[in-house]
């Protein structure tokens, strides 16, 4: 994946399983976004294993909100991090970013991650440039510290 790139010196904890949700969310999110433009918000997690799950929610609304969605991924992974199930989860929203240093907006892949043993999700964002023939290019990426 383009963008943040993460080294022993900027991360205390597992960075391998940083960057492995990194990867598997920038990847699926870019899929999504040149097949179909948008994507809802999903989620991947570590288990103990070392193992990246992808994480399904239905709960029979083909068109539920964002919001309620990541808060619902949210709560789920939380309570699975607490029980020790999982070890490390992602959860990736598209957004509209608007930096201090830029007058503009533009769109941005959102991934929020938290492992156990943190309190403290980081989140990342890989701003992008969506073109006709299918293709997502980052353009620009960073940890909102």
């Amino acid at each position: 994946c383009q963008g943040v790139i993460l080294t022993k010196q900027t991360l205390t904890v597992n960075i391998d399983d940083i960057q492995k949700l990194i990867d598997y969310s920038v990847r699926f999110a870019k899929t999504s976004l040149a097949e179909f433009k948008e994507f809802y918000p999903f989620a991947a997690a570590i288990n103990n294993n070392g193992e990246i799950i992808p994480i399904a929610l239905h709960e029979g609304d083909e068109f539920p909100e964002c919001k309620d969605l990541s808060a619902k991924l949210e709560l789920l992974l939380e309570n699975q991090l607490k029980n020790s199930i999982k070890r490390a989860f992602a959860i990736t929203s598209n957004v509209v970013v608007k930096r201090s240093d830029d007058e503009h907006s533009h769109e941005a892949i959102l991934i929020k991650i938290r492992q156990s043993g943190t309190k403290e999700c980081k989140v990342y964002f890989f701003e992008y440039n969506l073109f006709n023939e299918k293709e997502v290019e980052i353009t620009n990426s960073w940890r909102d510290d």
